[in-house]
C-alpha cells in the first residue's frame, strides 16, 4: 500500500483519526486530533506539530524516519502513549541539534509520554529542548539509543518529570556503570522520580552495579543515586526491573560477504548484548527485503544471478523483538567457466579415440 502524507491546518478538528494509509502527519495550528494504529515509516519526520494543543497519539510504529520520529513544537495538552518509536536517524549532508532522535519536545507543556518502546534512535531517545514544561515521562522502554535515552537541553524547561522509566544501553552505557550517564538534564529544576513514593527509575547499569547495593533496607532501591548529566540526579533508582519489561539485543557485528560462484556467503558476530531474552535467531535481508531466518551466524544466498550487485544486513530476535541492523555489505555472485587440467583433456581424447576404435 502506498503510504500518504496528510496536512491539516487552522482548524478543530473534533476528534478526527487520521486515516490508517497515512504515512507522514504534519499539522500546523490545530486541535483535537488522534493518530491511532498507523506506521509511520519512511519519511522525513513521522509526526510533525506546532502550534497545536490536543492531541493523542497512540498504538502507532514510528520508525525508519531519516530526520526524527516525532517533532513538537509548541505544543500543548499532547499524549503520546503505547506506541514504538525506533531506528529514527538523520541521513542528511549537515548535522543539525534537533535530528536523528526518536522524539522531540520545543517549547510544549503539559505532554504525557507513557509505556512507548523508545528505541535505537540515533540521537537520544525523548529530546526535551527549549522551555519544554510539564511533560510526564512513564512507564516506557528507553533503550540502545546512540544518545541520551532522555536529554533536557541547557535552556529545557522545568517541573518536567520522570519516573517508572527502564534504561537500557543508552549512550555507551553496558550491563554495569562505566560513568557513562543514560540521561542528560541542563535545567536541573526537573525531578527524576515519583515524589509520593519515592520511587525512581530503572537504570540497568546502576542496578547490576554490584550483588549488594540495596542493604539499606533492602526495600528495592538502590542505596545511591543515579548521577544524570548536567548535574541532576535521580534519588530512587530501582533495583529490579518490571518483569513486563523487554528489550530486543544490540546489533549483530562485524557482518561481512564472501563470493562464490553462483552464490555470496554471508557470516556474522553474535550481538554483544542479548537483551532480556535469549537470542532466538537472525533475519537476513537482501536489498532492504527479509529473506531468511536462521539460528546460527552464516547464511547463503543462492538465489542470486550472478554479476547483481546486491546489499545486505542481518537483524538478531529475541521474544521482545528485533535487533537493530547490522552493519551492510555489498556483493555479487561469479560465474565462472570451469577450467581443464591437462590430465583431464588427454583422458578426454583417449576416450574420444577409444570410441573411434570400436566403430571400427
Amino acid at each position: 500500500m502506498v503510504k500518504k502524507v496528510y496536512y491539516y491546518s487552522n482548524v478543530n478538528l473534533n476528534n478526527f483519526s487520521v486515516p490508517t494509509d497515512a504515512g507522514e502527519l504534519i499539522g500546523a495550528n490545530i486541535s483535537w486530533l488522534r493518530l491511532e494504529n498507523l506506521s509511520l515509516a519512511g519519511g522525513s519526520v513521522g509526526v510533525e506539530l506546532a502550534y497545536s494543543s490536543h492531541i493523542f497519539i497512540e498504538n502507532n510504529t514510528i520508525r525508519d524516519n531519516t530526520w526524527n520520529g516525532m517533532y513538537l513544537s509548541h505544543v500543548e495538552n499532547a499524549t503520546i502513549k503505547n506506541s514504538t518509536v525506533r531506528e529514527n536517524r538523520y541521513l542528511g549532508v549537515d548535522t543539525y541539534y534537533y535530528t536523528g532522535k526518536g522524539i522531540v519536545l520545543k517549547s510544549t507543556s503539559n505532554v504525557i509520554i507513557e509505556n512507548n518502546s523508545i528505541l535505537m534512535n540515533e540521537e537520544d531517545g525523548v529530546f526535551i529542548g527549549k522551555e519544554s514544561s510539564y511533560t510526564l515521562i512513564i512507564g516506557n522502554v528507553i533503550a540502545e539509543n546512540g544518545g541520551y535515552g532522555v536529554n533536557i537541553g541547557w535552556n529545557g524547561g522545568e517541573n518536567n518529570t520522570i519516573y517508572a522509566n527502564t534504561f537500557y544501553y543508552n549512550y555507551h552505557s553496558g550491563d554495569d556503570y562505566g560513568y557513562y550517564s543514560q540521561a542528560h538534564d541542563g535545567s536541573k529544576n526537573n525531578i527524576w522520580y515519583n515524589n509520593a513514593t519515592h520511587r525512581g527509575n530503572y537504570w540497568r547499569d546502576w542496578a547490576n552495579n554490584n550483588d549488594t547495593n540495596d542493604q539499606n533496607p533492602h526495600d528495592g532501591i538502590v542505596d545511591w543515586a543515579y548521577y544524570i548529566s548536567g548535574g541532576a540526579e535521580d534519588k530512587y533508582p530501582l533495583k529490579n526491573k518490571s518483569e513486563a519489561v523487554s528489550v530486543p539485543p544490540t546489533a549483530p557485528r562485524a557482518l561481512y560477504a564472501i563470493s562464490g560462484d553462483g552464490y555470496i556467503m554471508l557470516e556474522w558476530d553474535a550481538p554483544e548484548e542479548e537483551g532480556t531474552s535469549q537470542i532466538m535467531g537472525y533475519r537476513i535481508y537482501r536489498n532492504g527485503t527479509l529473506i531468511a531466518e536462521v539460528s546460527n551466524t552464516s547464511y547463503i544466498d543462492d538465489n542470486v544471478i550472478p554479476g547483481i550487485n546486491y546489499t545486505y544486513y542481518v537483524r538478531a530476535v529475541n521474544a521482545a523483538g528485533e535487533s537493530a541492523r547490522s552493519n551492510e555489505v555489498s556483493a555479487a555472485a561469479s560465474s565462472t567457466v570451469p577450467e581443464f587440467s591437462q590430465v583431464s583433456v588427454l583422458l578426454a581424447i583417449v576416450i574420444i579415440l577409444a570410441a573411434l576404435w570400436k566403430r571400427k
